[in-house]
């Protein structure tokens, strides 16, 4: 039941990342810790749950893709450099693989060996966790992009060229592939909870899900209306087999149930500032929290929503929503009401600020200086 169950997704309660020159990748850690790669600014920034931003490493060539292992630290493809490197949480930066022609993806296995997607060599190194290289997975890719380990302990491979999808063992061992011919190209690749996948294609503007057989199982995006896609790319799937799908040209987030219902949308025009949809990228969910990150490419801004079991709300008065509890220090807080109103902005039914609302469309914003720690904000017009 609780897979059909409507969803809503606040506007950002926090905007991550704004100002920023291309990001590109992003990774959590179990205790709330965001990692974002910048790859024009060679840089890594390091976001804490208590909202404090700081540049985690900088002087990198080109950062892409990054990932957290077993142990919580973090990987990183410096895609230019042809390196990979491994950051602890001492701030320790290791060189852990070099000679690599272009990594731009990897990813942690469950026995701590590295994974690294090399698509311009058409293969995946692996290296163990030392930096000790293993060998090569090759024969199988024209160009792997993404790659994740199911909960299965199998490796999970995105072939956007080919578009195809491969599992293997730990050893690079064949064990199935979903190749489709006359659909080119694949854009994303997410599984569901009971480890089915869900493949993007922006150029038939659909979301494909397929069982690891490679039998279709659902269509999404094959309605009309808010039910269908312009150009989807990026998706991912929450803890209750939802599926949020980052629609690039429809400005949004799409959200579908596992069969291909549609059941609503976020990042919209009526809850972003100034009445302009997002343009999103990609979209992480966050199983544990409940909460998404959603990259916007033309802006480089990392956004941050907070999911809920509520029916998909109206324009709201206030995001964060009435009450909720911010850790950042200047959030950025989205508000719509009347023209002409008068509307003041409250941290615990203190009086911090105010605006009348001028833009046409009733759109405001507030983005407080506030003091380290919890603020609860609301808003009265």
């Amino acid at each position: 039941a609780a897979k059909s169950k409507p969803i809503a997704a606040f506007a950002p309660a926090d905007v991550l990342l704004d100002g920023q020159r291309e990001l590109v990748g992003v990774a959590f850690v179990p205790d709330g810790t965001v990692y974002v790669s910048d790859r024009k600014a060679g840089a890594i920034w390091k976001l804490l749950p208590s909202g404090s931003l700081t540049l985690a490493v900088s002087g990198l060539d080109q950062p892409r893709g990054i990932a957290i292992d077993g142990d919580g630290r973090l990987l990183i493809a410096e895609a230019k450099a042809g390196r990979v490197l491994r950051l602890d949480p001492s701030g320790l930066l290791t060189v852990l693989a070099s000679g690599i022609k272009k990594p731009r993806w990897l990813a942690a296995a469950p026995d701590g060996q590295l994974y690294i997607a090399d698509s311009s060599n058409h293969v995946i190194h692996i290296y163990t966790a030392a930096g000790v290289f293993v060998s090569d997975l090759s024969g199988l890719f024209a160009a792997p992009v993404d790659l994740f380990f199911d909960t299965g302990d199998k490796l999970n491979v995105l072939d956007i060229s080919q578009s195809g999808v491969y599992r293997l063992e730990l050893n690079g061992t064949f064990i199935s592939s979903i190749v489709v011919t006359g659909v080119s190209p694949f854009g994303g690749l997410a599984m569901s909870p009971d480890d089915d996948y869900y493949v993007s294609n922006y150029t038939t503007r659909r979301v494909y899900k397929y069982s690891q057989a490679g039998t279709l199982l659902a269509t999404l995006g094959n309605g009309t209306g808010k039910a269908a896609f312009n150009r989807p790319r990026y998706l991912d799937v929450d803890a209750d087999g939802r599926v949020h799908v980052a629609d690039w040209f429809g400005n949004r987030i799409a959200v579908f149930t596992s069969t291909g219902g549609y059941i609503g949308e976020y990042g919209t025009a009526a809850t972003t500032p100034q009445g302009a949809g997002i343009n999103p990228l990609g979209v992480s969910v966050v199983k544990t929290t409940g909460r998404v990150y959603v990259g916007v490419q033309a802006t480089q801004v990392v956004y941050e929503y907070a999911l809920s079991t509520a029916p998909i709300p109206a324009p709201l008065v206030l995001s964060p929503a009435q009450g909720k509890t911010v850790h950042a220090a200047t959030p950025l807080i989205v508000g719509r009401s009347k023209p002409g109103l008068f509307v003041e902005l409250f941290d615990g039914g203190v009086s911090i600020a105010s605006a009348t609302v001028s833009e046409a469309r009733g759109f405001f914003q507030f983005k407080p200086a506030l003091a380290s720690g919890a603020h609860s904000l609301s808003a009265r017009a």
